[in-house]
Order: C-alpha cells, then structure tokens, then sequence
C-alpha cells in the first residue's frame, strides 16, 4: 500500500525524530504516534518510516563527532577504549535488537490500533527507569568492565521498540553503572551511529520504506539531519549548565507524562 503523505508532513516527521532522538523520550513513539493518529499510517510501515528517519540522526552524529569517529577509526586495534566499548556494546545491540524487531513486527501485523498502549506503556516505563536513578559516577569509558558494555549494549538493542528511548535508556544505565554524566552523554552518542545504522538495515531487507515516495524519504532524512545536530548542541550545552541529576528527571517526567495520549 502506498501512503500519500507530503513534503511538509515528512518534514514535520523529520523534525520530531531529530528533537526527540537525544532526549530521554523515544524519537520513534512519538513519530509513530503522530503518523498512525495524524497521517492514518498503519503500525507496521509508520515503525519502517521511523526507524528510516533515524538516518538524519546517524548523519548528524558522524558530522558533530567526526573528530572523536576519525580517532577511533585511525587508532591501532584495541587501543581506543571507546572503540573497544562500540564494538562490545554493538555486539550485545545486535542480538537483543534482533530478537526484538522480529517480535515486533509480529505484534504490529496484528494487534492494529492497539498499539498505542504498547507505545504508551513503553513510555511511562522509560521515564520511571530515568527517575529512579541516583547519580553518583565516577567511571570512564576506560574504567568500563565487559560486563558493563555487554548490559548497556543489551537495553540499547530492546529500545528499538518504539517508546522506549534509546538515548534515554543507554544514559540511564551507564548512569547506573557509575559512569559520569558527561562520559554517559558521549558514550550514548556513539553509541547511536552502529544502532542506527543497523536498524536501518532491518528496515531495509524488511521493505516498510517502499510505501513511501521518494521525495518523503528524502526531506524527511535532511529535517532530521538539521534537527538532531541543533539537538546535539543544544544537549551537551544545556546538561553542562544545569546540574544533570536534576535534567534527567524533568525530562524522565516529561516522558512519563508524554505515554497518556487519547486513542
């Protein structure tokens, strides 16, 4: 089925991922909500559109990042402690995304207009995960143990559901593990680009984009890009300002509020 959708709603789409991706609230539960309640997108192909969308997010972190990105890519193997952690992380990313996105479109197929409780509930569980949280860290990624890489890798992979915040809950954890603030904040966005690209790849081989024109694809990708890097920005000056334990619960509240919706 192909979806008539425009320029400006692929746009509106694109901005909502880019603002939304690096907030503790899950960019594609709020685009999946906006395209099934808004655009009359059915689950299976709006869960295609939003992980594709993400691809502006993934542009956004290699551009902002390419400093850190070229570092890591030009350094002797095993020798970047950050490389070393991707590569664990992604690992455990890989396994546990799998197995999820299968469920998931399983369940998409056949639960309809049910799935806003889904999105809903997965919502109201990412922000009470971020509000239990007691900062106290003082771990660097160089202090990260396998078993630390290999949990935070795991609940990356299980947010490819949509309502569970990715960066929300990647953050939540390093946090839990007694990493920094600031080393949780740039672990967790680099953590998004193998992520991303991944799940992309699913997406893909799975055929959701093919209900959308090309022209949709496209603009909804570059209002991502723009959005996720003023995102980006915006983050990391606005969490050096203001004391992090404090940011992390107003956001978490924000999700937690942002699962009630009408049907």
């Amino acid at each position: 089925m192909q979806y008539t959708i425009d320029t400006l709603d692929a746009f509106i789409l694109g901005m909502i991922q880019g603002i939304t991706e690096w907030l503790p609230v899950s960019s594609s539960g709020q685009g999946m909500l906006v395209m099934v309640n808004f655009f009359g997108i059915d689950a299976l192909p709006a869960l295609g559109l939003s992980f594709f969308l993400h691809t502006g997010s993934l542009f956004a972190v290699l551009l902002y990042f390419r400093n850190e990105i070229r570092e890591m890519v030009l350094s002797k193997a095993g020798s970047s402690p950050y490389l070393r952690f991707l590569f664990v992380a992604t690992a455990a990313s890989a396994v546990s995304g799998g197995l999820s996105y299968l469920v998931l479109r399983s369940m998409f197929s056949s639960i309809g207009d049910g799935v806003n409780t889904l999105i809903g509930v997965s919502l109201i569980f990412t922000g009470i995960f971020l509000k239990l949280q007691k900062i106290s860290g003082v771990k660097t990624v160089k202090d990260g143990s396998v078993f630390d890489m290999l949990l935070v890798g795991a609940v990356q992979g299980i947010a490819i559901i949509p309502g569970i915040s990715r960066s929300g809950i990647t953050i939540a954890m390093l946090l839990f593990r007694k990493f920094t603030p600031e080393e949780s904040l740039k672990i967790s966005f680099l953590m998004a680009v193998p992520a991303i690209a991944g799940a992309n790849l699913l997406v893909v081989r799975g055929g959701e984009t093919g209900s959308f024109q090309a022209d949709v694809l496209i603009t909804g990708v570059l209002a991502s890009l723009l959005f996720s890097i003023l995102g980006i920005r915006f983050l990391l000056s606005v969490s050096k300002k203001l004391d992090f334990s404090y940011f992390c619960i107003f956001i978490g509240a924000i999700a937690a509020v942002s699962g009630v919706y009408p049907g």
